[in-house]
């Protein structure tokens, strides 16, 4: 597979526990260099949420919230 990497990745929340122990991140910052990945290195399906602008009705093009799907 062909993946592009974010330059940044972060917990989305920390209480009351890390996100990250969910499997959920906010991510920012996509590199334009593409990676290859091996399939057996996936781990999860994931989908990425464009997130709002802090206090405004505006999509934030740069930042995602990653979620794992269950299925």
């Amino acid at each position: 597979m062909i993946c592009a990497k974010f330059v940044s990745v972060q917990d989305a929340f920390v209480y009351p526990l890390p996100s990250s122990r969910l499997n959920i991140y906010l991510v920012s910052g996509m590199c334009t260099a593409m990676c290859p990945v091996s399939v057996a290195d996936v781990t999860h399906k994931c989908i990425c949420w464009h997130l709002f602008a802090q206090n405004s009705l505006v999509v934030d093009d740069e930042t995602f919230c990653v979620l794992p799907l269950l299925h």
